[in-house]
């Protein structure tokens, strides 16, 4: 499984290998960024979140996955608490609790922390479960992540399990034949929809059904997707979870080949290569690069440094400190000046959310007026529940096509002053460059990266209202006032109402923003001072290090030569295969 994505990451893994090898002895700080860029290959972390109705076979498809019957049947219908599972050499399940603190338990303890019955309203505190489990699905590195059902994932509003929703790499919703799928689920459907970036679909239970019947119901389940849910080109995963679990535990091959499960894998298998996974690998791939291209030139530093005399060497080394200290005082100046063009951005960021709340709630306030005029024939109960859904919806459009025409702005912008700033980095490693060319006579790489506006986002909105928003006490028989007095008093609150709900969303905005911002900035920062500062120790220690073999004897500087040679030659090789694998990638 995913044996395409494990090849190109083995091969990946065989020249970061190399590259290591070649390091050591020459330059630790390579050794160790080139071992952490490997590390964070090979950590690769999948998300897979598991959504669905209970009775939908959820328990029984995550166990086909993993190979084994890990999750207790009885325990998922009734599960309250995020459940994450990962890989691990041997079975072991943590309690993380909302404290920060943890505690193992055994596997039939497993329901007295993730059931209502057993952990009424989360009484026990607990932030989320975590499993270890060996099986090779896990190893390949998805993460599978099961929440709440239908239905509670929403009500609850619990920051726990919203956390997940945006960093999702792809969600699996169970349907099954019996019932088909259900107007719960397909408003479910349009809420998660605004947060996966991929949703698959599977249709649970098929041994149940005839092959006609299996393709009605598809049919079915495709066209209320399509149509209710708003989803385009929806591919539905026929599925019985019962044989493939079956067959896995029995290793009957024809028994997983005929539930249908290795067409799911196999679609997984793509999605993780082609989308997700062939962004992990070319950016490991160029992590590499960069740092073999860094390698082989010290290599080539040191072998000029060695044919030098001590006393040429010592004078080049002088001379090369006493020009870093101008480099020194450049670079803090760039980092000041580029925070202070992020303080404006901020700025302009505060201006135009302001304009829009300002904005908004007049249009709203009009159009609301206008709703509850049109309405006047519902009784005051259905009225007071008609206006808090249908502002909530208007104040969610709003922000839905606000949010990304701002996005788009703040991420122009942004890229324009690192943009800018990116030239200013490369003026100060040109100057490096100036200076190493002239005393060691080696060339430097260009610093050419420029980073985007983060995706990575936490947002969600928050448009549910405690019955106190509106002024009005549903246990003070306030639904029995007259009609027109009745609505006279949702339109006096109804400003403060919308300001309430644009203020709080706004505020949540642009906290979202300037957490993205931050952190691209800071990302910025720290790649253009570990190019600098990685350029600088490397000609320091390639050069001080020839200068201690040429102080102690002739035959030492002859045995570095052929051990430099050897590497060099070694990183030739390495370079010209990562190419050759990203071209691969490329097609």
């Amino acid at each position: 499984m995913l044996a395409d994505y494990n090849k190109l990451r083995q091969a990946i893994n065989e020249s970061f290998e190399k590259i290591n090898r070649a390091a050591q002895g020459i330059n630790d700080e390579i050794l160790s960024q080139n071992i952490l860029n490997q590390e964070k290959l090979n950590q690769n972390i999948f998300n897979l979140v598991v959504l669905g109705q209970f009775k939908r076979g959820k328990t029984t498809f995550i166990n086909s996955l993993l190979g084994a019957e890990v999750l207790p049947t009885a325990v998922v219908p009734l599960t309250s608490i995020v459940t994450v599972i990962s890989y691990g050499e041997t079975l072991k399940i943590t309690v993380v609790f909302k404290d920060g603190s943890t505690q193992d338990i055994r596997l039939e303890q497993l329901p007295e922390y993730i059931t209502e019955a057993q952990n009424p309203n989360n009484i026990k505190n607990v932030k989320e479960v975590r499993i270890l489990y060996p099986s090779p699905y896990l190893k390949d590195g998805v993460r599978l992540i099961d929440t709440p059902g239908v239905g509670s994932i929403y009500r609850n509003n619990t920051d726990e399990t919203y956390n997940y929703i945006p960093k999702v790499d792809a969600a699996i919703f169970l349907l099954s034949v019996d019932p088909p799928i259900s107007q719960a689920e397909v408003e479910f459907l349009d809420d998660i929809k605004k947060y996966a970036a991929k949703i698959f679909f599977i249709l649970n239970k098929i041994d149940y059904l005839t092959p006609k019947e299996r393709t009605e119901s598809l049919e079915f389940s495709k066209q209320v997707l399509e149509s209710k849910v708003g989803l385009a080109n929806v591919r539905i995963f026929p599925l019985s979870a019962k044989l493939a679990l079956e067959g896995k535990l029995a290793g009957d091959e024809e028994k997983i080949k005929s539930s249908y499960l290795p067409f799911f894998e196999a679609a997984l298998s793509d999605f993780l290569l082609q989308e997700k996974g062939k962004t992990i690998l070319l950016t490991a791939i160029n992590n590499a690069v960069q740092q073999g291209k860094q390698l082989l030139a010290l290599i080539g530093l040191e072998k000029k440094a060695l044919g030098l005399t001590v006393q040429e060497l010592s004078e080049k080394i002088e001379e090369f400190n006493r020009q870093m200290e101008v480099i020194a005082q450049e670079q803090t100046d760039a980092g000041y000046i580029l925070k202070g063009e992020m303080g404006k951005l901020v700025e302009s960021l505060d201006k135009n959310l302001a304009d829009f709340r300002e904005t908004q709630v007049t249009r709203l306030y009009n159009v609301m007026r206008q709703y509850i005029q049109n309405n006047s024939g519902l009784s005051n109960r259905e009225l007071k529940e008609a206006v808090d859904k249908h502002l909530a919806s208007l104040v969610e459009d709003a922000f839905e096509q606000w949010r990304p025409v701002q996005t788009q702005l703040i991420s122009e912008s942004f890229e324009k002053m690192v943009t800018r700033f990116t030239v200013k980095a490369n003026q100060i490693i040109q100057h490096i460059g100036e200076i190493s060319r002239n005393i060691f006579d080696i060339e430097v790489e260009a610093f050419s990266k420029i980073e985007k506006l983060t995706d990575e986002s936490d947002f969600y909105y928050m448009l549910e209202d405690d019955d106190t928003m509106f002024m009005i006490d549903p246990s003070r028989l306030s639904y029995l006032l007259p009609g027109f007095v009745f609505r006279n008093l949702i339109i006096r609150d109804l400003r403060k109402k919308i300001w309430d709900q644009l203020d709080r969303n706004c505020g949540r905005i642009r906290y979202d923003f300037v957490q993205r911002i931050d952190k691209s900035q800071r990302a910025f920062i720290s790649q253009l001072n570990e190019k600098i500062q990685g350029l600088l120790d490397g000609v320091r220690k390639a050069v001080n290090r020839a200068l201690e073999k040429k102080q102690i004897s002739d035959k030492e500087v002859e045995m570095n030569v052929k051990k430099l040679n050897k590497n060099e030659l070694i990183l030739s090789e390495v370079l010209a295969d990562l190419e050759r694998l990203k071209k691969e990638l490329s097609y």
